[in-house]
C-alpha cells in the first residue's frame, strides 16, 4: 500500500510540476510517448489512425480516475496520522476499489484495441507502456543523481 501510495504521489508531483512549467514538459513526454509505443509494438499508419483516438480516451479515463484518487490520497497523507482505524479501513477498501476500478478499465480496453489490434500487438503494448514508465522513472533518477 505505502508503495502505491508513494507511486501515485509521484506521478501527481510529476504532472504538477509539469503542469507549471506551461505544459511544454508533459507535450514533449506525450510525444516521446507516442513515439516509443508507436516503436515498440510496430504500429503501420492505418493501425495508428484507428489505434490512437481510442488509446486517448482511455488514457483520458485512467487519468480522471487517478485524479479523484490522487486527492483522496492527499487528503489522508494530511490528516493519516489522526485518523481513526475505521478510516483507515475505509482507505484501504477505497484503494482496492481504485485498483479494481483501474484493472476494470484496461479489459475494457483491450477489448477495444482487440477491434484495431493483432493480440500480440496489444500485449507488445501493455509491456511498451510498464517499459515507457521504466525509463521515466530511470531518467529522472539519474537527472536527481546529476543534480546532487
Amino acid at each position: 500500500m505505502k508503495r502505491l501510495f508513494n507511486i501515485l504521489l509521484f506521478f501527481l508531483a510529476f504532472q504538477i510540476n509539469t503542469h507549471a512549467q506551461g505544459g511544454r514538459k508533459l507535450e514533449m513526454l506525450e510525444s516521446a510517448r507516442v513515439g516509443f509505443i508507436t516503436r515498440q509494438i510496430g504500429l503501420t499508419s492505418q493501425e495508428a489512425e484507428k489505434f490512437w483516438p481510442v488509446f486517448n480516451r482511455f488514457d483520458a479515463e485512467k487519468r480522471a480516475l487517478r485524479k479523484r484518487f490522487q486527492a483522496e490520497l492527499l487528503q489522508a497523507r494530511a490528516e493519516f496520522e489522526t485518523m481513526s482505524d475505521k478510516e483507515v479501513e475505509e482507505l484501504i477498501e477505497n484503494t482496492l476499489k481504485f485498483r479494481q476500478s483501474e484493472v476494470e478499465l484496461e479489459r475494457k480496453a483491450v477489448q477495444e484495441y482487440k477491434k484495431i489490434l493483432p493480440v500480440k500487438k496489444i500485449a507488445l503494448l501493455l509491456k511498451a507502456e510498464k517499459d515507457f514508465q521504466k525509463e521515466i522513472l530511470k531518467n529522472l533518477k539519474k537527472r536527481r543523481f546529476e543534480e546532487d
